[in-house]
């Protein structure tokens, strides 16, 4: 079984927040504090929403395609005003990274999103293109089989995994994270 679950930082307290993401989904993906450390983003089965970390129900922010074991991953910005989200709207539209204003959710539709920069569908099986917004500006996100960078103001993505995977794609980057502060990794 397939649930959203929180647990102290310091190993006590394993609690499921939610089971059978909304009735009939098959699992969560990304989820992320909001910018009230006692509320949690989650996406799920065609949707992104909210809820408490004692398992108190919150709403549904975006909608994008139910049904459609869609994971529509999104990130906030670092001043938490806009939801950076990897999705396609319809069965015919482009994947894409789309930002919303959080002021305008719930309620905005899929389509309402500026279309930031197009992508090919993510890497992972969750079908989404897993957004993670940094502290410069810079929106990482999982396209095909590499992770790229573009601008949160618009530009043109740079490929930062190419010459990793120039492997004719047996090989994948995804599920872009930064690292906190900025630290530089090994």
């Amino acid at each position: 079984d397939y649930s959203l679950r929180a647990i102290d930082a310091d190993g006590t307290n394993d609690r499921e927040l939610s089971h059978g993401p909304n009735g009939d989904g098959f699992g969560y993906g990304h989820p992320e504090f909001t910018s009230d450390p006692h509320t949690v983003l989650y996406v799920t089965d065609g949707a992104i929403g909210t809820i408490g970390i004692d398992g108190t129900p919150g709403q549904t922010l975006l909608t994008t395609i139910p049904g459609s074991l869609q994971y529509p991953n999104a990130a906030f910005s670092p001043d938490y005003g806009q939801l950076a989200v990897g999705t396609a709207c319809s069965q015919s539209s482009p994947d894409a990274i789309r930002i919303y204003p959080l002021s305008s959710l719930p309620g905005a539709s899929c389509d309402s999103g500026q279309i930031l920069v197009g992508a090919e569908p993510g890497s992972t099986s969750n079908l989404g293109n897993d957004p993670s917004w940094g502290p410069t500006g810079l929106i990482a996100y999982d396209s095909g089989p590499d992770v790229l960078l573009v601008p949160a103001a618009g530009g043109t993505p740079t490929n930062v995994t190419a010459l990793l995977m120039g492997d004719s794609g047996t090989i994948t980057a995804s599920d872009p994270v930064w690292a906190p502060g900025c630290a530089s990794l090994p």
